[in-house]
């Protein structure tokens, strides 16, 4: 039953009016200061054979509202205090339209059953009310804080399968809600009573900008309730609830605790790149998922995958559920280059293709319109870029240019037509598409494997051969990377036949640096010969691009590097050369430091 009139509790003050955004003056009748986009619900509950009152408030803006009930004020920012005690609300609310505005009489009274409706009767003010029966004030402000997603629309079947399995594969486009919703939806399910929920990302960029966005829905800042961990910069607290990583993080956690018993939940998230910590992280997630279950702190693992092509993922977790969730794409027109039509297309230097068809599509498209450009790397956005790849006969990282796959294709196609209908403009021709690979090469079968091989070693591992991975690599990449930390010294083979072996006191050591094992063994030597400053010095400077490049297009720019590179070679070698150049810097700007303010003032 719905009875809509002046809610008795509401009292007129001495204060008839209220401040809007603007700083302008809204006059009130009486009733609730009214309050722009937004709207209060009083519920009547029967509880316990007492009524209860429960305020629903909802608010979608960030402004504090001030609400006067019985002399009591009740503040609303982000979340809702009433006498000390904090509700947030796990139920969905109605969606706010732009035009809605409240005045004191649209106040509505909702009632369960017609049995269960009495009169909105507040307790007094000036009795101490019991905590357990004060009012609850329950909000869903996240709903208001970002627009519909398409996860939405399965919201409760996710929450009924993240409870009810042990292991589940969410697939859905990219913009679908998954990495922002599915750890929230983890937390209204209370899977975080008993730890706390890992989500992994490939990058550093999206684990920062990812946990700064849940912190923002969810209200709260970050290190408190949601937080972030990644390479040099930790943004957690032991009340982290939601921590956001990079997969590198979560292996180095890893080998600190094998079975990860701080955490309850881990989402892999960006699985279809298949990057090579992420298969490794799966490897060793379901071997620790099947020692915790034995145990009673049993491990959920949730696999978040872009593409729909989802049946290795499927198979390699014994046949898991899967969630789809329906993307939010608008048509898309595909148009396809013809090299035999268009004389001006050159089948060499794509970037000069990719320059003209951005000139044709800015010429030719209504004004208003974005366009997103796909490139290889960063290089070649400003000039031309690679790919990294590993040689496993010569050892060595080369650096080759290859084709997407088709699901690659497909997915940067779908960016198109997130908001709008949208074109898409492909350099190269239907024949060339049909050649692309259905997915792309994961990249445990094409780098090195020296690194990660130390590490599951660290945690146990005896014979790399047998190691159950989504998609083992070559043979010879794995004799390849045996064969490097044996001459390193990390590691040492415990049977005549070669195929098991264990770490030595010098590869342990190497776990602990978060470096490639040939740099760490340089450190590890370093240390015992007195020279550890010089060797991170060097080793830090291999971590930058080319030091002695200048611009091809510039013969005198050219001579003039060159010219310098000469004054810093020696006949110990490059690395020496780089020593001699850091330590000629750093000479040069101490002398600057010593030079008084005052000069520079003056100069």
């Amino acid at each position: 039953m719905e009875i809509k009139s002046k809610f008795p509790a509401w009292k007129k003050k001495k204060k008839k009016f209220v401040i809007d955004k603007n700083g302008k003056k809204i006059k009130l009748k009486s009733g609730p200061p009214a309050v722009q986009n937004g709207h209060v619900n009083g519920i009547i509950r029967k509880t316990g054979g007492q009524d209860q009152k429960s305020i629903e408030v909802d608010v979608s803006s960030r402004k504090k509202l001030k609400m006067l009930k019985k002399n009591k004020k009740i503040i609303v920012d982000k979340r809702i205090h009433v006498n000390g005690n904090v509700q947030v609300k796990t139920t969905t609310t109605p969606t706010l339209s732009s035009s809605s505005s409240f005045s004191s009489k649209s106040l509505s009274i909702k009632s369960p059953s017609a049995t269960s409706s009495v009169p909105a009767t507040p307790t007094s003010s000036k009795k101490q009310q019991n905590p357990s029966k004060s009012p609850q004030i329950s909000t869903n402000f996240e709903k208001f804080l970002r627009p519909q997603l398409p996860i939405d629309a399965v919201e409760q079947q996710l929450m009924l399968e993240l409870v009810a399995n042990d292991t589940l594969i969410v697939i859905g486009e990219t913009g679908s809600g998954k990495s922002t919703q599915v750890p929230q939806l983890c937390i209204r399910a209370r899977l975080a009573e008993n730890g706390a929920i890992a989500v992994t990302e490939p990058r550093k960029v999206a684990a920062v900008s990812l946990a700064t966005r849940v912190a923002v829905e969810m209200g709260t800042q970050i290190g408190e309730t949601v937080g972030y961990h990644v390479r040099f910069e930790n943004a957690t607290s032991p009340r982290t609830k939601i921590e956001y990583m990079t997969d590198g993080i979560v292996l180095r956690k890893a080998l600190i605790s094998p079975l990860l018993d701080k955490y309850s939940v881990v989402i892999i998230d960006e699985a279809h790149e298949r990057s090579l910590h992420s298969d490794v992280l799966m490897c060793i997630l379901r071997k620790c998922q099947e020692q915790r279950n034995e145990t009673k702190s049993p491990l959920k693992l949730i696999i978040m995958s872009a593409t729909l092509q989802a049946d290795k993922f499927k198979t390699y977790f014994n046949n898991a559920k899967v969630v789809t969730v329906a993307g939010r794409t608008f048509p898309i027109e595909m148009f396809h280059v013809n090299p035999k039509v268009d004389r001006s297309f050159s089948t060499t230097d794509y970037v000069y293709n990719t320059i003209c068809c951005v000139k044709y599509v800015h010429l030719n498209e209504p004004k208003g319109r974005d366009i997103l450009v796909f490139l290889s790397g960063s290089e070649e956005i400003e000039s031309v870029g690679h790919q990294l790849r590993f040689d496993a006969s010569d050892r060595i990282d080369v650096l080759k240019v290859h084709s997407v796959s088709k699901a690659q294709a497909m997915q940067r196609a779908g960016r198109a037509g997130r908001d709008a209908p949208g074109k898409c403009y492909r350099l190269y021709s239907r024949e060339e598409f049909q050649k692309f690979e259905a997915e792309n090469m994961p990249e445990i079968l094409r780098c090195n494997l020296s690194a990660t091989f130390l590490e599951l070693m660290k945690l146990g591992m005896k014979n790399p051969h047998k190691l159950k991975l989504i998609d083992p690599p070559e043979t010879k990449n794995i004799d390849a990377a045996l064969l490097e930390l044996t001459s390193l010294g990390a590691i040492r083979p415990t049977n005549a036949d070669r195929n098991k072996f264990s770490l030595t006191e010098m590869g342990d050591a190497f776990c602990m640096y978060p470096l490639p094992p040939d740099h760490a063994r340089v450190l590890y030597q370093a240390q015992r010969e007195g020279c550890i400053m010089e060797a991170i010095k060097i080793i830090s400077a291999m971590q930058t691009d080319a030091i002695f490049s200048g611009n091809g297009s510039d013969s005198k720019n050219e001579a003039d590097v060159e010219r310098i590179r000469r004054k810093f070679e020696t006949r110990e070698g490059d690395h020496i050369g780089l020593l001699k150049l850091i330590l000629t810097t750093n000479a040069f700007f101490d002398q600057l430091s010593r030079i008084p303010s005052a000069c520079w003032k003056r100069a």
